[in-house]
């Protein structure tokens, strides 16, 4: 197993430059050494799941691994378990942050479209 620090790739998404040539190339810089000879590489951050289109694009054989969607299929599984699943009905969004600034909202509107968000500042 190996693993990289990509310390450019959250300001990069948060400014929405997902699409751009830039971020292939941090992309190829970050990950070109990293990925030989690998079939898989875990998308270890929450924002990595919106490079998904780019990641398959540049490495097309590499299986990419959500740890967002595992760990929700994982938290479900737990909570099925111990029957703390809710059934049926559907919940209501609450996100929490200590920074309400237009790059939160932005990123949060492109994550939860079509639903509205209600962030409480934690200050």
């Amino acid at each position: 197993m190996r693993a990289a620090a990509c310390p450019l790739l959250v300001p990069v998404i948060e400014e929405g430059l997902r699409s751009t040539q830039a971020i292939d190339a941090i992309l190829r810089e970050y990950l070109t050494e990293l990925v030989k000879g690998c079939d898989s590489l875990v998308l270890g951050c929450t924002h990595y799941p919106l490079l998904k289109p780019r990641l398959r694009r540049l490495w097309p054989r590499l299986a990419l691994v959500d740890s967002a969607h595992t760990t929700a299929k994982e938290t479900a599984r737990l909570l099925d378990e111990r029957a703390l699943l809710a059934r049926g009905g559907r919940g209501r969004l609450a996100i929490c942050t200590n920074d309400v600034n237009e790059v939160f909202t932005r990123i949060a509107g492109r994550l939860f479209p079509g639903e509205k968000i209600h962030a409480v500042s934690l200050e």
